[in-house]
């Protein structure tokens, strides 16, 4: 029932209001704040969902090609899922397997698939892209990971958890739900598949990255450990540059089956194992009675490297295995401590085929290490072998060879044919730049379904932004094959924040959505133009790796700034727009960096532009320690000039000179204690309390030089450590707050007090978009409701929060930022490896 406003109205006024001030963004006369829980939810209207046209800008880590089925084309990515190939239409595009919620995202990183050669519609997946801290203790929080099966291909809702059985798992490393530790976006995730299906039999096999060998036997539905009598290695773990290491263990398990009757498991199995250090059982295993026993291979003909395998291929017909190895760089030295390589097994002698090439250099992480390798199932002598160069300098390539890869010499590579970035490279992401062909390859697959001459001429390779394939790799010369980004529907970049900025830019045509992005910078987005389309994706992408805040200026949103982060590098910069951060390119939206005088570590966190002077800016930078560890502890800052020059902010609590240190880092997408009054030149600021105590809110009312504290109370931040603060639109002196389980909070006094919104029972995310009239605005939320049924959903008030409308019932991924559009009935999700999602009113 919806509330009658004729009967309530005086009596709540009277009896709740007193003094406290009356929000006035949608131009009511009154505000509740004492809602009865009935009244919370007032109606259900879907709205359409859309997943914004972007264009991959992920990390795929792996594919696989199925044997004997055209078409069936799985890929697996390290943050946005796995996909599968759709052609209908004759148009090729990615479609999603998962919709895992928020409290399952850790699904969405995928360690390994597995496809079953005895059924098309049958698919494994070991999903988890965070592995749990080692050694477990009682209590721990365990990310979500296990190991699903699909008879389906992988269509929506059609993937079941394995069971992982207790009684065999002999480790001390297992979750409470006896689920095992998956490692899908730690280092070496581009390795081979950790999860193979036997190609006779009903039997599957798992390499773990720190608890071995797992088997699931015939007719069984549940996985058990491999006993280390017959098969002792684990693996080893890699150690980075910073001094921290990652898990990696075994790296792939391959079948060899050879005249095996049907039904009959294969006898040949390989298994590799990764040691970074002393070589200990790192290698490659191999059992040949069906996996009964193991035993690890010696006579390695590369020296060095032989324990730190990647990816494996078989050939059917002359059964000879291919392997490809991981380089190390010394990294105290900066010289190789070994390259990597690719050597050939014929089930007796190992030989060092690696190409040989006359400019051999090393780049700074992993000296040329070797990854994607695939042979020709159409070839009928069995010798053709493709192999990829692995390279973090966007200088990766290919090798092929028709005579299984006998190397030559430096001068004359007889066997193998280079493919590079010479070729003809076509994209339809016009925001990609020719860097991305090559860039940090994980696999390859040579496809047996699309032939020329009776030789497969398609060729498929994942990378660290999306997925490329060539239909005439048989071309010769090698430098005239082709090669197309296939990316329609692979949707992965991660946002880090969202801005609709309102009016138009020319009429009929709105201003865009400015977002954030890690890794790519971030984008204008046309909001009127989402449907999943080529024509659709962003025409550039904002220069520098991360884009961690975005503020306008509300009476010209042609007028913004942006600060960033190189991650890697431990360095920011701060830029500043005239043009809405729109252009034909990064350059003419954003110009180049804005020469501050800062030091160079003095990067990301949040920037928030005054709304009665474009010129007067404040930032507070993120304070997170470099890589190495190093801590920066710097104040927050302000300019007048539009960010020439910066000044200390002063934080003060009474007379009491204070120093407020929020990190922020990249990841902390949803902490935002910082914003900007959009009406009166104000800036707001929350610092969260310690061990549950209560937070502090200060205000600035002088351009940002001095932040004073307020009496504000009740601001408890949850131990999640999630808030944000945000500035009504049209609205002088009202902020909002979000605090988790603290619920939503509101002030019309500019931060002096705060009153919870008891309709609200949790507050993850909160925006405001357009209202019902010129004047006022909708509040949208990704919350709980405080209606007793605890349903977790994006929901829309028109009323200041007195009644609630249910938009969307099931946030797939993690929402990392809420925006609503300030121009139509349209609110965005951005999220953590899957883009982001356009909530349109139907």
């Amino acid at each position: 029932m919806l509330f009658n406003y004729s009967k309530w109205g005086d009596m709540m006024l009277k009896s709740v209001f007193g003094k406290v001030g009356i929000p006035t963004f949608l131009g009511l006369s009154l505000m509740i704040t004492s809602v009865p829980s009935a009244l919370a939810v007032d109606a259900v209207q879907p709205y359409t969902v859309n997943q914004m046209p972007i264009g991959g800008g992920g990390f795929v880590t792996g594919m696989i090609v199925h044997p004997t089925t055209q078409d069936i084309v799985y890929m697996r990515t390290d943050v946005g899922g796995a996909f599968r190939l759709d052609t209908t239409g004759g148009t090729d595009k990615w479609v999603q397997m998962f919709d895992w919620e928020q409290d399952k995202e850790n699904l969405y990183g995928v360690e390994s698939i597995a496809i079953d050669p005895k059924d098309p519609n049958v698919v494994y997946t070991a999903l988890g892209r965070d592995m749990a801290v080692e050694p477990l203790v009682p209590g721990a929080i365990v990310p979500p990971s296990g190991i699903y099966k699909s008879t389906s291909k992988g269509q929506l809702g059609s993937w079941n958890l394995m069971n992982i059985n207790a009684a065999y798992n002999n480790t001390t490393n297992l979750g409470a739900d006896q689920s095992l530790s998956m490692g899908g976006n730690y280092e070496y995730r581009w390795a081979g598949e950790r999860l193979a299906i036997d190609p006779g039999a009903d039997i599957a096999y798992f390499g773990s990255r720190r608890d071995g060998l797992w088997k699931k036997p015939v007719g069984s539905n549940e996985w058990r450990r491999v006993d280390a009598t017959v098969f002792p290695a684990v693996g080893g773990s890699y150690t980075k540059a910073n001094g921290t290491s990652d898990a990696v263990g075994i790296t792939f398990v391959l079948f060899d089956r050879k005249n095996e009757a049907a039904g009959v498991r294969t006898q040949t199995i390989y298994v590799g194992v990764f040691e970074d250090g002393s070589p200990g059982n790192g290698g490659v295993w191999r059992s040949i009675d069906g996996g009964d026993h193991f035993q690890l291979l010696t006579g390695h003909a590369l020296s060095g490297t032989y324990h730190r395998p990647i990816r494996a291929a078989v050939d059917p017909v002359n059964h000879n295995l291919y392997v490809t190895y991981a380089g190390k760089m010394d990294y105290a030295t900066g010289i190789p401590q070994y390259k990597g390589g690719v050597e050939r097994f014929d089930g007796t002698t190992w030989t060092d085929i690696t190409p040989k090439e006359c400019d051999f250099t090393y780049n700074s992480e992993g000296a040329f290490s070797y990854s994607g390798v695939s042979v020709d199932p159409s070839d009928p002598t069995g010798n053709t072998v493709m192999v990829a160069r692995e390279d973090r300098n966007n200088n990766s390539m290919f090798f092929r060879s028709t005579s299984q890869g006998n190397p030559g010499s430096c001068t004359s590579n007889t066997s193998w044919m280079k493919i590079d970035n010479s070729n003809t490279i076509k994209t339809p992401v016009s925001w990609w730049p020719p860097s991305f062909w090559g860039a940090e390859i994980s696999s390859l697959a040579i496809d047996p379904f699309h032939q020329t001459s009776g030789r497969s001429s398609r060729v498929w390779y994942t990378a660290f932004n999306g997925v490329w394939r060539t239909d005439n790799i048989t071309a010769l010369p090698a430098a005239s094959t082709s090669w197309t980004a296939i990316e329609l529907g692979h949707e992965e970049v991660s946002f880090h924040a969202l801005k609709s900025t309102p009016g138009e830019r020319q009429p009929g045509q709105y201003r865009g959505l400015l977002s954030g992005a890690a890794d790519k910078g971030g984008f204008w987005h046309d909001t009127q133009n989402i449907a999943m389309s080529a024509s659709n994706f962003p025409k550039f992408r904002f220069s520098e790796q991360d884009t961690l805040s975005i503020d306008f200026y509300e009476a010209n949103p042609n007028l913004a700034v942006r600060v960033t982060e190189k991650r890697n590098a431990n360095v920011g910069n701060f830029f500043y727009s005239t043009t809405n951060g729109n252009g034909i390119d990064s350059i003419a939206a954003w110009g180049n960096p804005v020469v501050t005088g800062l030091p160079a570590d003095f990067r990301g966190g949040r920037v928030a532009m005054s709304q009665t002077d474009p010129n007067t800016i404040v930032w507070v930078p993120s304070n997170e320690p470099a890589q190495d560890g190093t801590p920066t502890n710097y104040n927050a800052k302000y300019t007048a000039n539009g960010g020439t020059t910066w000044n200390d902010v002063t934080f003060k609590q009474g007379s009491t000179t204070v120093y407020p240190r929020v990190v922020v880092s990249e990841w902390d997408r949803m902490k935002q204690p910082l914003a900007a009054d959009r009406v009166n030149g104000k800036f707001y600021y929350y610092e969260p309390g310690v061990a549950g105590n209560p937070g502090t809110f200060y205000r600035s009312t002088d351009n940002g030089v001095t932040f004073l504290s307020t009496p504000a109370t009740n601001l408890t931040t949850h131990a999640s450590g999630v808030f944000s603060v945000k500035a009504v639109p049209n609205s002088n002196g009202e902020v909002w707050m979000s605090l988790d389980e603290g619920g939503l909070l509101y002030s019309t006094n500019a931060g002096y007090s705060f009153t919870k919104l008891n309709t609200v029972k949790e507050a993850y995310l909160f925006s405001f978009g357009k209202g019902t009239t010129s004047s006022t605005s909708a509040l949208y939320l990704y919350g709980v409701l405080n209606d007793g049924s605890d349903t977790k959903g994006i929901f829309r008030s028109d009323d200041n929060g007195l009644h609630w409308t249910q938009i969307h019932d099931k946030l797939i991924g993690r929402a990392t930022v809420l925006e609503g559009d300030r121009n139509q009935d349209q609110v965005y999700v951005g999220l953590g490896g899957r883009g982001i999602i356009a909530l349109k009113k139907p």
